[in-house]
């Protein structure tokens, strides 16, 4: 293990006063986070955080040289790392072994893997995409521009509907400005683009469903768009345990993201303290996971604290193993306060 990872260890006497300082599972443009990797960097510095990652979802692209020479620059520890969907709410942080620099190791494998991964997210997103092309003439929603377009207007439409602006939206802005996402595209990208291009009446809209804060009407388009207009096949899928097993093989640190979240989404018969802690031990057991974000900061409404119960569980598990707790925000939106 590296020397790095012997500080988050379960058994490390000073393991809570280090995750104070922590936070190893932020987002940012080239995935579906609103901000830039070096803005998270500057951020982080300012609040004197100690060690942080940007884990966009199949996707390294944010890791480049004048990234990784500003934390070398600065008192801040970089980790590289990954959030890899491996299916039904699973979610597994793939973190490499070294701070503020990445090994060839890593980006050749993990990057071998997210290039592999987002090119089947490209297909499902580019048949969703002319789905709902084809979907547009069936529907006369009051809320829908489409019907009151000419044919100039729609053939436009059609012509930047695509999965190349896909790739560029920004998710906060709108702008067709990123570049290098890997080609990660997700359900809020799709949604981004048809509201830039105006596929949506947006008041009409809220009025309809009764929206009444603007900032929640893409969540809420998602729903309808992904219900009555596109199925989107990672919706239900199942676990990917080969994805798994080609992670597991690259040797990298492997951590289960957001535990109660994995749970929630695994549809547990019933909810409750003792299934979750089942979960948990046999998650980490089963997958040969290295550790579990026990610290996750971003639970809403839960039925029972759930960073305690997989602590818990993993204590009562690991004896003399070096079991590697984590702490992050999940945040997309910039550095937390």
């Amino acid at each position: 293990m590296s020397y790095i990872w012997e500080e988050f260890t379960i058994s490390s006497p000073k393991l809570f006063d280090l995750l104070s300082k922590v936070d190893l599972h932020l987002h940012s443009h080239f995935s579906d986070g609103l901000v830039f990797p070096n803005d998270v960097v500057s951020q982080a510095q300012n609040k004197g955080y100690k060690y942080i990652s940007v884990t966009d979802h199949n996707s390294i692209g944010g890791y480049d040289q004048k990234l990784l020479k500003q934390c070398q620059e600065n008192p801040i520890n970089l980790i590289p790392g990954v959030e890899m969907d491996c299916g039904q709410g699973l979610d597994i942080l793939v973190y490499d072994k070294l701070s503020n620099s990445i090994s060839p190791e890593f980006l050749t494998q993990i990057g071998a893997i997210t290039k592999s991964e987002n090119s089947k997210r490209l297909d499902v997103a580019s048949n969703c995409l002319k789905v709902i092309i084809k979907s547009l003439d069936k529907y006369n929603f009051p809320w829908l521009n489409w019907p009151t377009w000419d044919d100039n207007q729609k053939q436009k439409f059609i012509s930047k509907f695509t999965t190349e602006n896909l790739l560029k939206i920004n998710l906060d802005s709108g702008e067709l400005d990123i570049q290098g996402r890997d080609y990660y595209i997700s359900k809020s990208h799709i949604i981004r683009l048809a509201l830039v291009l105006d596929l949506i009446n947006v008041p009409k809209f809220n009025e309809h469903f009764q929206v009444d804060n603007p900032k929640k009407t893409g969540k809420k388009l998602k729903k309808i768009l992904f219900k009555d207009f596109c199925h989107w096949e990672y919706d239900e899928s199942g676990v990917d345990e080969s994805l798994l097993t080609r992670l597991k093989k690259t040797g990298f640190v492997l951590v289960l993201a957001h535990p109660g979240k994995a749970y929630e989404d695994s549809e547990p018969k019933s909810i409750s303290e003792s299934s979750f802690r089942q979960f948990v031990a046999h998650t980490f057991r089963n997958f040969q996971l290295d550790g579990v974000e026990c610290q996750y900061r971003n639970y809403k409404d839960q039925p029972f604290d759930y960073n305690k119960i997989a602590f818990e569980s993993l204590k009562s598990i690991a004896n003399n193993k070096k079991v590697i707790i984590t702490a992050g925000s999940d945040s997309h939106k910039g550095f937390p306060g």
